[in-house]
């Protein structure tokens, strides 16, 4: 009988990157560290982005997270010469990106010695529910790879179907679908 619901954040991330060892190159606190590649140009994907490339160097010893909240501050973004929407859409690119090729590396790790993957293994015919706080699909991943996916009720937030096609095209996990909904400055048509 399924009895539990799990809440994940980012100690199962931390957890699988000490395991595989892939938090030696990505920290999952520090994304804009990160050598991401933009696909278009082949270059490093922060170099393709001034507006965030210039709100990190002003923040350059702050949280990452926290310099992504300051692109939705308008008056912080103001003060420093930036246009508050452009730095919000272009945080909203980089996290996409970098976390859907975090999430593909991630996959390609993902294997049963890993401690959490046994636990799960050990109880997915309890587990009813999940929510995961993510950016990345560690936990979706390991769902499929346990074929118990279609099983679980995963909570993704208000607008389901969008973030269910995002999911299922591996664009991006429920957090940062609901990022990207609910921090996307809106502008309103004039005509």
């Amino acid at each position: 009988m399924a009895k539990i619901s799990l809440v994940v954040g980012n100690g199962l991330s931390i957890s699988f990157g000490n395991q595989s060892g892939i938090s030696h190159n990505f920290d999952s606190q520090q994304p804009l560290n990160w050598n991401v590649i933009c696909p278009t140009t082949g270059d490093l994907l922060i170099d393709n982005l001034p507006s965030l490339k210039r709100l990190w160097q002003k923040n350059i010893s702050k949280p990452h997270f926290e310099i992504f909240g300051f692109a939705l501050d308008k008056f912080y973004c103001n003060l420093i010469g930036l246009d508050s929407f452009k730095t919000t859409l272009e945080a909203r690119h980089f996290l996409t990106i970098a976390f859907s090729e975090y999430s593909l590396l991630q996959s390609s790790k993902l294997n049963i010695d890993w401690t959490w993957f046994q636990w799960l293994e050990l109880h997915k015919s309890e587990i009813k529910g999940a929510l995961s706080f993510n950016y990345d699909l560690l936990l979706e991943s390991t769902f499929d790879k346990l074929g118990v996916m279609d099983k679980i009720h995963a909570g993704v937030g208000s607008n389901a179907i969008y973030c269910l096609y995002l999911q299922g095209i591996k664009a991006m996990n429920q957090k940062t679908a609901l990022f990207v909904m609910i921090n996307t400055p809106r502008r309103m048509d004039a005509s």
